[in-house]
């Protein structure tokens, strides 16, 4: 999936907005995921002190 993606981006001339603009979806809802858990981690830490 990851390697078409790619290979997409490099190759496709016909729609050359729209697989960035869901490269850019997948890695912010990537990143929000992160920071949730980031966040779920300093809520059990403070609780443990």
């Amino acid at each position: 999936m990851w390697v078409d993606l790619v290979r997409g981006c490099r190759n496709s001339t016909s729609r050359p907005t729209t697989r960035p603009r869901s490269f850019v979806l997948v890695f912010a809802q990537i990143f929000l995921v992160l920071k949730k858990k980031q966040f779920e981690n300093v809520q059990v830490s403070e609780m443990n002190f």
